[in-house]
């Protein structure tokens, strides 16, 4: 007959063991849901910056007749007001890594988004040669930041790669549509005027800068 005491002894371990894997399926439980959360956060704040790769550019055709008949600008001017952020956009491409590097992807971003907003706030209200400055900043703004999103895609979501890119690409063309496509709507709900339908597109830039 085997004594209790024994019994309590070989009791001990697997009583030990299960307390660990509790406590092991605790943590990892936590972690996943650690990651879940992080996850998810990163996804939001992928999607809400995507959005404002495009309002800044997009938002000028519909109203472009009303800011020519508001400023007096030739033909030939708005042809250069509509081409000035495109080829801005390709030249500060190349400051992306160099920012990246010096203060980091995220803070790069942020501070990016926050020139934006203030950007897109003064251009309409500076006259036209504000107007044509600050579009070719917002140009320059946009570049940079399209440099550094997929880079981030690939080391935040790397088994996700396609995916991300997709929902990425969903999201900046969402951003192209609604500002080509509520613009002029905006200006019609803001007394006719053009100046504070261009300025609204600063607000997606606030959103995703605090997000």
């Amino acid at each position: 007959m085997v004594s209790p005491s024994i019994l309590m002894r070989r009791s001990a371990p697997e009583g030990g063991t299960f307390l660990a894997l509790k406590g092991m399926s605790r943590h990892v439980i936590g972690k996943l849901y650690e990651e879940g959360v992080s996850g998810g956060t990163a996804l939001v704040g992928l999607l809400l910056v995507a959005i404002n790769l495009r309002p800044a550019l997009t938002s000028v055709s519909p109203v472009l007749k009303n800011i020519a008949e508001g400023l007096s600008l030739s033909p030939a001017a708005l042809g250069v007001l509509t081409t000035l952020p495109v080829v801005c956009l390709g030249l500060a491409a190349p400051l992306a890594p160099k920012l990246s590097r010096r203060i980091g992807p995220e803070r790069t971003i942020f501070i990016i988004l926050i020139l934006l907003a203030v950007t897109l706030l003064a251009r309409p209200v500076t006259g036209t040669l504000g107007l044509f400055v600050f579009t070719a900043l917002a140009g320059a703004c946009i570049g940079i930041m399209n440099v550094l999103l997929p880079g981030i895609v690939k080391r935040d979501f790397p088994a996700r790669v396609s995916l991300m890119t997709g929902l990425y690409t969903v999201a900046l063309n969402l951003g192209a549509s609604l500002a080509a496509g509520a613009t002029e709507p905006l200006r019609q709900a803001f007394g006719n005027q053009w100046q504070p339908s261009l300025a609204f597109w600063l607000v997606p830039a606030v959103i995703a800068a605090l997000v």
